[in-house]
């Protein structure tokens, strides 16, 4: 709803992959309480060994991670799709889609990292992360400012407030 006066398809594009981030992010948790289970649970459960159980458990956590990065990917692109929308808004700052683009290209570049090269251990998103704070905080303190528009208004309103005018 805040940035569909900037471009509604785009919004929604960007509400839509954080939706799909977060059922990744349940699908990988799910992997890491299975894996929990299999490590804490009773030994010799349903005929397997201790050494086994271990192995499984860690097969799961192995699968929470690859799950996470593939999440990871879907974040990055929301996180480049937030920045456009803030970049191109009148009514948040300009700056703050730049970190936020930043961040969007290291969980990115992170994501393929570990997908494509082999031992990957760079954390581009460790930097660049900063962005997202970037934008909470202005949203916490001034984010509550910003008026949405309000169809019930007349239209010479609503273009105002579509254009980011303060009332």
């Amino acid at each position: 709803m805040l940035f569909a006066p900037v471009s509604e398809i785009v919004s929604s594009l960007a509400a839509a992959t954080r939706v799909a981030y977060a059922a990744v992010l349940v699908v990988a948790t799910g992997h890491l309480v299975t894996a929990s289970q299999l490590l804490t649970g009773p030994e010799g459960r349903a005929g397997f060994t201790t050494p086994e159980l271990q192995a499984q458990g860690l097969l799961q956590i192995d699968a929470f991670n690859a799950v996470w990065d593939a999440g990871l990917l879907l974040f990055g692109f929301h996180l480049l799709l937030l920045a456009y929308l803030v970049i191109r808004s009148s009514y948040v700052p300009t700056w703050l889609g730049i970190p936020l683009a930043a961040a969007g290209c290291g969980y990115l570049i992170d994501s393929f990292g570990s997908i494509l090269v082999r031992d990957y251990s760079v954390e581009v998103a460790a930097f660049t992360g900063v962005g997202e704070a970037f934008l909470m905080l202005w949203l916490l303190a001034r984010g509550r400012r910003i008026r949405l528009r309000d169809d019930s208004r007349p239209a010479a309103g609503r273009q105002a407030l579509a254009n980011g005018e303060r009332r």
